[in-house]
């Protein structure tokens, strides 16, 4: 099970694993800030449907089929 990020989404995540701000990120991709932002929300929305699947798994294995 893996995340797919768009290879300007993985930029953007790979910017802000260093720590860096939101005008930053957007100087360094030469990007705008609404831009950079607006992927930063699609990365985040990805990460949570991921986040809520591994939990789903993790609940059938330790409850059964009862808890899915």
């Amino acid at each position: 099970m893996m995340i797919s990020l768009s290879p300007p989404e993985l930029l953007v995540a790979n910017e802000y694993c260093k720590g860096l701000a939101d005008k930053e990120v957007a100087g360094n991709l030469n990007k705008s800030v609404w831009t950079v932002k607006t992927q930063k929300r699609t990365i985040y929305r990805k990460l949570e449907l991921f986040a809520q699947r591994v939990y789903k798994i993790v609940r059938f294995y330790v409850h059964g089929r009862d808890f899915v």
